[in-house]
C-alpha cells in the first residue's frame, strides 16, 4: 500500500502488486531485521535499525550499490533511477499515460 502517492492526495492511499521477487525479498528482510510494522526502508545504527531512513543515509546506500555495480556514483543520483525505469517502459512500448 502506497499511503499517499503524490498523484492521488486524498489519502486513501493506492494498492500496488509487486513482482515475486520483490516479494521474497521484502519477506527475507522482514524476518532477518524483525521489523512487523512500520517503514520497510530503515536506516541502521549500529546492528540495530532504526524506524526510518534519512536522505543521507539513501544516499550513502544508493551510492555504496552503484559503486558495486561499476559505474561512477557521481555520475549518478536516486532520480537516475527513476529516469531509467521511465526510458525502459518507453522503450518496451508503455504509454505515457
Amino acid at each position: 500500500m502506497l499511503r499517499q502517492p503524490k498523484t492521488h492526495q486524498t489519502g486513501e492511499g493506492v494498492k500496488l502488486a509487486l513482482y515475486i521477487e520483490t516479494t521474497l525479498a521484502d519477506t527475507k528482510w522482514t524476518d532477518l531485521s524483525g521489523i512487523n510494522n512500520g517503514y520497510l526502508l530503515r536506516g541502521i545504527v549500529g546492528n540495530r535499525p532504526t524506524y526510518t531512513m534519512n536522505s543521507g543515509q539513501i544516499s550513502r546506500v544508493f551510492n555504496s550499490l552503484v559503486s558495486k555495480a561499476g559505474p561512477d556514483p557521481k555520475q549518478n543520483s536516486g532520480h537516475s533511477t527513476r529516469i531509467g525505469a521511465a526510458q525502459d517502459w518507453l522503450d518496451s512500448g508503455v504509454s505515457i499515460g
